[in-house]
C-alpha cells in the first residue's frame, strides 16, 4: 500500500515530527511512503530524516494556496505514484491536498492538529475553505487529542471525527546524576520545581495561559520555575 502524506511545510513542528514517526512505523510494515510539502524550507533536516527512512519526499512549493498549476501537479503525482490513500497535516494541506484527492477519487483521511485559530495565517476564507473541504472531501477526520477534536466538532457538522493520540516514545530514563546536571544547567538551585513547556511561540498554544497559572503557583510556591 502507498500512502501519501501532505502537509503544509517540513519546518520543524509536531505535525512534522509526527512523519518522522509515521516513516519509522512504516518500515516494519508493507507500507511505501510519499510525502508533499507545499512549501520549501531552506534548512530541513526533518526532509533528511524522512528521506533516510526511506520515504519520498516532494516538495511542490506555490507563492498562493489554490495555485492552478500546483493543484494539477498535485493532482497527476498522486495519479503517477499510484497512490491508494492519502492524509493531510494542517491548514493548507487540509484544503489542497483533500481537494487533489476527491478530484483523483483517492480515499483520504484529514488529519487536525490544533484546538485555536493563528489568525495571523488562517484568515476567514481559509478557515472556511478548509471546513467546506473537511466536510465534503475527506473520507475520514483524525484529531490528535479529545480538546482538538471538540474544538473543531461545531464547523465539522454531524461529521465523525476519530480522537488517535500523538505517538510519542517515552524517553530513555537517565542516571539521578545525569538529571542534577541537566536541571543545573537550567536553574542556579537544581532542586527547585520545575515545569517545562515545549512548543512553538504562536497563539492557539495558550501561553499566556500559562504564564498567569505560574503566577498563582507561585503564591504558594514562590521557588517554582518555568
Amino acid at each position: 500500500m502507498k500512502v501519501a502524506q501532505i502537509i503544509d511545510s517540513l519546518k520543524i513542528g509536531g505535525a512534522q515530527k509526527l512523519q518522522v514517526t509515521f516513516a519509522q512505523a512504516a518500515k516494519s510494515r508493507d507500507l511505501e511512503i510519499l510525502v508533499v510539502a507545499l512549501q520549501e524550507r531552506e534548512t530541513n533536516t526533518v526532509a533528511r530524516e524522512l528521506a533516510n527512512l526511506g520515504a519520498k519526499v516532494i516538495t511542490l512549493h506555490a507563492d498562493k494556496l489554490l495555485d492552478r498549476d500546483r493543484l494539477d501537479c498535485l493532482q497527476q503525482l498522486l495519479r503517477d505514484e499510484r497512490v491508494d490513500v492519502v492524509q493531510t497535516h494542517l491548514t493548507a494541506a487540509n484544503i489542497a491536498g483533500l481537494f487533489a484527492a476527491w478530484r483523483t477519487a483517492i480515499p483520504a483521511v484529514a488529519t487536525l492538529h490544533t484546538a485555536g485559530i493563528d489568525r495571523r495565517y488562517n484568515g476567514p476564507i481559509r478557515r472556511f475553505s478548509e471546513s467546506l473541504m473537511l466536510r465534503l472531501a475527506a473520507s475520514q477526520i483524525v484529531a490528535v487529542g479529545k480538546v482538538v477534536a471538540d474544538a473543531n466538532r461545531v464547523r465539522l457538522f454531524a461529521k465523525r471525527v476519530h480522537v488517535i493520540h500523538n505517538a510519542v516514545d517515552f524517553p530513555p530514563p537517565i542516571l539521578y546524576e545525569e538529571r542534577r546536571a541537566l536541571r543545573a544547567e537550567i536553574m542556579d538551585d537544581a532542586s527547585r520545581p520545575l515545569l517545562l513547556s515545549v512548543g512553538r511561540i504562536a497563539p492557539p498554544k495558550g501561553y499566556p495561559d500559562l504564564i498567569n497559572a505560574i503566577s498563582i503557583l507561585r503564591m504558594r510556591h514562590p521557588d517554582i520555575a518555568l
